[in-house]
């Protein structure tokens, strides 16, 4: 896993020196040369860079040799092997910085599993050591600094400390050294510096278990398969049940030690996918603790992520959060379908109703530190790599960078193959441009490396000049740190063309540096995130097509200035607007306000109706009478209401809207709001009405699992059941044709179909309304592509979910809402917006009230108990429902679903959850 991060520990025992590698996975701390270049100088770096106040924050983990992305190193430490001293970059990073009176109150706690080295290589780097315990407890050591990690997430937080965005804070992470051969002593004497000086919380774990949850359940389970690559290697397979106990004891231990220096207020940070467990173990023994999880790397789709064996316990895990974060709406979409599908819980398009809580999910997309790596440009020695750089490769010689690990999911290979195809379509540039792959140190895989220097062989063989400079400089280890924003700077273009990746900063840093006189394009893969933040400006490639790859290397080194210029300043401007120090206070914003609405619902929530009270309830009927259940199975978004009517969460920061942030919605091209739209949700059944307009519904209730649940209710003799809905009357006979014997309620009541009779009754007296309001409709029907509109018996329904255009659409949408709310208010017809991008208008003299009146007067005498579940509180239809039925003289039981301030006497989380409630029941002793 990673560690407490950016530091190292250096021990001598007597006159030899044991050195853990510097691929170490857990070398956060090891074991170099009793000398070290931070410790003669007197300085200390803290662990994960960050002084100051009490951020507990728990659980970052960081990237090591398999990351999603190359960590941001701009203003981390310079390998050791570089040239140039690393002291005076870091210094910045050493001292202690005071708290700053304005900012926030909490302490934010950050724990993380321990930071590896880039170069990192799990199977050649075994974290256990032959060493004798007693030499270690005589052994002298000290902290010093060290590169890798998750450099990108550590400059964040040191910039947001800074800038006076965050309060106090502590780190909390392995040790990242071999732990066994520490005794008690010295681990308390490790502990107790850490803690005293660096703002870090270390956890000890035996060897076995960091190598068991590190080496092989997150690199060879958990990370290939979050990046599409499902394991299919038996090898792999036989790793899984035995690391899965490690990385839940490891998870466990982190949790543990969150809990050990928790205080109230606190705000709990994980971070990325070590530590995916570790909010609900928390959740678990702090109730009421304030956490955040944010997920660095990509979330896949659903049909990906069920193929994890322990599927079911990670997504419980990650729900113990208050709130869920990942870089772009793309993970977010992909979370909330597969939480629905796996979990069977009820989602909206910002959030997860799970049980008794609601858990916020939202993107947000990390930025580079600007500030940092402005002083890194005008450092003297990047000046010098930069004029080295020019006299190596002059004017008119093209330089295309790229910097990548060496692994398949890098797309190194692909991106060799297109520039090889790009150089024998177009000759004339074989002697005119370079490509400078670097490749940092990464797990061997002889098959690829054999692979790449083929290709790159061939590539240096098609110049005919033997005087000439290489075609392709391929490097495979790192560079120094200066060396690498030097090639930034001089670059007339950047290639990125991952096959998949969560983010990759590389991009942000490459717009930042590159000379303003160059201003060279940027050559992106369409799977990364970052392409849905940059790819507007960008040339968006697919990696496995070798052509369009190619044609992007011509066009990049023959771009007019003009289009250079114009895509360049449109990046550039988006990379320091959406800055690192923004991304860890935006965050921990909408943390802090996901638990503060939590606090309110569960303070004016109803009384939740757990399966075992509905056991009792259902068994306690009467001998000789029947049960009575009405339940409305249908979901409710919006009715047009303003956003702060419909949701009274609070707009996010920087004009952040729903689950995603600015940053994000002005990447995307998507950023027009509207009275619809609103920010995150507290309430049951309340929604961004513009994500109503882009998605069909978003929680995913099987049909089959409805018909399942009616089965088992049907089964007993005792029972009468109704289904209330908002469809039509040939859709519900379509759907619940083969469940005999149940009542239909259709179209909000104006049909009803008893029990015990195939004949529909009309409820209500046919008007005239319809025919104005369709024309309405119809007019606006012919200005928006994609939109249609069915006009049923009791009710217009003007389907908007397949709309070319959903931005604009909102806005016009919410418009027709509005007027035909004002306009035929008084003649009772209203329109409201429901999930699945569809508005309803009805005539609210058809009502469910009536339609449940007749169900009940046909058999209330033998009736001796009743149970009804609506949404409530959505509507007033639906307060007026469950205030009819708590008035009726029989046992009475009437749920909420997901929603608080109704006349409902018990709540349930949505309808999976009553699905789910009721089988429970009817299953329990």
């Amino acid at each position: 896993m990673q560690s407490l991060a950016q530091t190292r520990l250096s021990k001598s025992v007597g006159s030899s020196t044991h050195t853990s590698p510097g691929n170490s996975p857990s070398d956060g701390f090891f074991l170099p040369s009793k000398q070290s270049s931070a410790t003669q100088s007197g300085t200390r770096s803290p662990v994960l860079g960050i002084s100051g106040q009490s951020f507990q924050a728990a659980a970052a983990a960081a990237r090591n040799s398999r990351t999603v992305q190359p960590p941001s190193r701009a203003t981390s430490p310079v390998p050791s092997s570089s040239i140039v001293e690393p002291r005076k970059q870091q210094q910045h990073h050493h001292h202690q910085t005071p708290a700053v009176a304005s900012g926030p109150r909490y302490k934010l706690q950050i724990a993380e599993p321990t930071p590896q080295q880039p170069e990192a290589a799990p199977q050649k780097r075994p974290r256990r050591y032959s060493i004798d315990s007693k030499m270690f407890s005589d052994a002298a050591w000290e902290v010093e600094p060290r590169a890798g990690g998750n450099g990108g997430l550590r400059n964040a937080v040191y910039r947001a400390e800074t800038e006076g965005r965050i309060g106090d804070k502590m780190w909390i992470g392995t040790l990242g050294m071999p732990t066994d051969a520490l005794n008690g002593d010295k681990k308390g004497s490790i502990d107790q510096l850490l803690r005293n000086e660096y703002d870090c919380a270390p956890v000890f774990v035996d060897d076995q278990t960091f190598e068991g949850a590190y080496t092989h359940y997150c690199k060879q389970i958990l990370w290939p398969t979050l990046h599409y690559q499902v394991p299919d290697d038996p090898k792999s397979k036989a790793y899984e049940d035995h690391s899965w106990g490690h990385y839940k004891r490891l998870n466990q231990a982190v949790a543990d030690k969150i809990v050990e220096y928790h205080q109230e207020g606190d705000i709990v940070w994980i971070n990325d996918y070590h530590l995916l467990l570790v909010p609900e173990m928390v959740r678990q023994k702090l109730p009421n603790a304030q956490i955040g999880l944010f997920l660095h790397v990509a979330f896949p789709s659903s049909e990906v992520f069920r193929c994890l064996a322990c599927r079911k316990e990670i997504l419980e895990g990650m729900l113990g959060a208050n709130c869920v974060g990942f870089q772009i709406p793309e993970y977010t979409h992909h979370f909330l379908q597969t939480c629905n599908r796996i979990l069977a819980v009820d989602t909206t398009p910002v959030g997860i109703r799970a049980e008794d809580k609601f858990v916020s999910v939202v993107s947000l997309s990390i930025g580079i530190d600007p500030p940092s790596l402005k002083t890194v440009l005008q450092d003297e020695e990047v000046q010098r790599w930069r004029t080295m750089i020019r006299e190596r490769w002059p004017m008119g010689k093209k330089l295309i960078v790229a910097r990548d690990k060496l692994d398949h999911i890098r797309g190194v290979k692909e991106k060799l193959l297109a520039y090889e195809e790009f150089l024998k379509t177009h000759p004339e540039w074989i002697e005119n441009a370079v490509l400078i792959q670097v490749c940092l140190s990464n797990v061997a895989d002889p098959e690829l490396e054999s692979e790449v220097t083929k290709i790159v062989d061939r590539i240096s063989s098609l110049r005919t000049n033997l005087a000439g400079s290489q075609p392709v400089v391929f490097l495979q280890q790192d560079i120094e740190f200066q060396q690498y924003i030097a090639l930034l700077a001089e670059a007339d273009a950047f290639a990125v063309t991952s096959l998949r990746e969560g983010m990759n900063l590389t991009c942000h840093e490459f717009v930042f540096c590159n000379d303003p006189k160059v201003q060279g394009p940027l050559i992106l893969s369409e799977f990364t995130g970052a392409a849905s933040l940059l790819g507007k400006y960008s040339l968006l490639v697919n990696p496995w097509d070798k052509k369009e790859m190619a044609q992007a290397f011509y066009q990049a080194v023959t771009m007019s200035k003009e289009e250079r210029s114009d895509r360049w300043n449109q990046l550039y401007e988006f990379v320091t607007s959406n800055t690192s120090g923004e991304w860890v206070q935006e965050f921990v914003q909408f943390v802090e306000k996901s638990w503060e609405e939590d606090q309110k619902r569960k303070l004016n929530s109803l009384h939740r109706l757990d399966a075992q009270m509905l056991h009792k309830q259902y068994y306690s009927v009467p001998k000789g009478k029947k049960r009575l259940i009405l339940m409305n199975l249908d979901r409710l978004a919006s009715d047009g209401k303003d956003s702060a009517e419909v949701n009274p969460m609070y707009v996010a920061p920087h004009g952040a809207a729903t689950a995603t942030s600015k940053r994000d919605s002005d990447a995307s091209n998507s950023s027009s709001t509207s009275s619809l739209t609103s920010s995150l949700v507290s309430g049951a059944t309340s929604t961004t009405s513009l994500s109503a307009l882009r998605t069909p519904a978003s929680t995913y209730i099987s049909p089959q699992r409805k018909i399942s649940v009616l089965y088992e209710l049907m089964s007993d003799p005792a029972n009468i059941v109704y289904v209330i809905s908002g469809e039509p009357r040939s859709s519900l006979e379509l759907l619940f044709s083969r469940v005999n014997n149940v009542g239909l309620i259709a179209e909000n009541g104006g049909y009803i179909r008893l029990f015990d009779d195939k004949r529909w009754v009309q409820l209500f007296e046919p008007d005239e309304w319809k025919s104005l309001v369709y024309e309405n409709i119809q007019s606006l029907a012919e200005r928006l592509p994609g939109s249609r509109i069915e006009n049923n018996e009791c009710s217009i329904v003007f389907y908007v979910n397949t709309l070319q255009d959903p931005d604009r659409a909102s806005t016009i949408i919410g418009g027709c809402i509005n007027h035909i709310n004002d306009a035929f208010g008084n003649q009772k017809i209203r329109a409201r917006l429901y999930e699945g991008g569809k508005v309803v208008i009805t005539n609210e003299k058809v009502s469910k009230v009536a339609a449940a009146k007749y169900a009940y007067n046909h058999v209330h005498d033998d009736i001796g108990y009743m149970f009804l579940a609506a949404e409530g509180g959505t509507t007033e239809e639906d307060d007026r429902l469950f205030e009819w039925a708590n008035q009726q003289p029989v046992d009475v039981c009437t749920v909420a679903l997901g929603t608080t301030g109704t006349l409902a006497k018990w709540a349930l989380e949505g309808v999976n959850g009553l699905l789910s409630t009721i089988m429970a029941a009817l299953k329990a002793k």
